[in-house]
């Protein structure tokens, strides 16, 4: 009996969808979903550009400071001296780690450009900048013995996405559609804010995470929602459509990244449309279809 109230519930839905057509009922339902589509590329593929590591060069301290002295002795060889110009810089920067000769306790003085490590392979590095000016692996030296710190930045987000996916779908189908990406929202703000201003490698990790779940919790039930909203007859064309907006955002993605080269700046440009979600997200109705699923019919004429 309930199957049968049920599927007659859907049946009068499904007309009551055909009649109304698709029109600006359904405009705020679109934009909420091309703009999370929009929000997806940074988190999802921006390691690319966030944690890229340029060519490098490590100097090693020939010499241990001498404390019998005010001024501190170094004999450093006269090509970790050398500032490359445009035309040296592929002979400049080798990638290559040395192991220092100096002890741990040097109080070496880099010059501005080369910035001290701590790394007993790499004590100091300098960075090719004229491609990047600042990545996450740039911030923290991600080199050498530390090389294999800088793939955990998209793993962390790979495991919140998977977390994000699994509990994204239960929260949509017990809570709605709606209450879902109001709850990824609040989350991804959260993991936006955390990468903008920790200061450290672990904090930016835990704020991937948070990231991944977030996007993994939101695609899905927005997209449920333009479909749910959608009158049979333009529902695959709809969805077809609606999928070509997440390539767009690709696409405008890289050009955004072609004039931002400060990760943290190219993060906050790419997580810009949040601005859009986030109200988007309290003031879209919820799916109808969920509500007659719900047994709560009668709230779809006042949403």
């Amino acid at each position: 009996m309930k199957l049968a109230r049920f599927a007659m519930a859907l049946d009068t839905l499904e007309k009551a969808l055909a009649e109304v057509g698709y029109g600006r009922w359904q405009i705020p339902v679109v934009i909420i979903t091309v703009m999370v589509h929009m929000l997806a590329p940074v988190h999802l593929i921006g390691s690319t550009l966030l944690n890229a590591q340029p060519d490098f060069r490590c100097r090693a301290v020939s010499q241990v400071v001498n404390f019998t002295t005010s001024t501190p002795n170094f004999v450093l060889r006269p090509e970790d001296n050398f500032v490359p110009n445009s035309t040296d810089l592929e002979d400049f920067y080798n990638n290559e780690c040395r192991a220092s000769t100096s002890s741990s306790t040097s109080s070496s003085s880099p010059t501005p450009e080369w910035r001290s490590t701590g790394l007993a392979s790499c004590p100091e590095i300098l960075q090719d900048d004229s491609t990047f000016s600042s990545t996450v692996s740039m911030e923290w030296q991600l080199v050498c013995e530390q090389s294999w710190l800088r793939p955990l930045f998209q793993m962390a987000y790979s495991v919140g996405s998977m977390v994000g996916s699994t509990g994204g779908g239960h929260v949509s189908d017990r809570y709605g559609r709606k209450r879902a990406i109001q709850i990824a929202c609040g989350i991804n703000l959260a993991a936006i804010v955390g990468m903008l201003f920790l200061p450290w490698y672990p904090g930016v990790l835990a704020a991937r995470v948070l990231s991944g779940c977030s996007i993994g919790c939101m695609i899905l039930p927005v997209f449920s929602l333009a479909l749910e909203t959608t009158p049979s007859r333009h529902r695959t064309l709809a969805g077809m459509l609606l999928g070509t907006s997440f390539s767009a955002a690709v696409v405008l993605f890289a050009g955004v990244g072609f004039f931002v080269r400060t990760w943290r700046w190219l993060l906050l440009a790419g997580s810009l449309p949040l601005l859009v979600v986030l109200p988007l997200a309290f003031l879209v109705a919820e799916s109808p279809r969920w509500l007659s699923q719900q047994g709560r019919g009668h709230e779809r004429r006042s949403s």
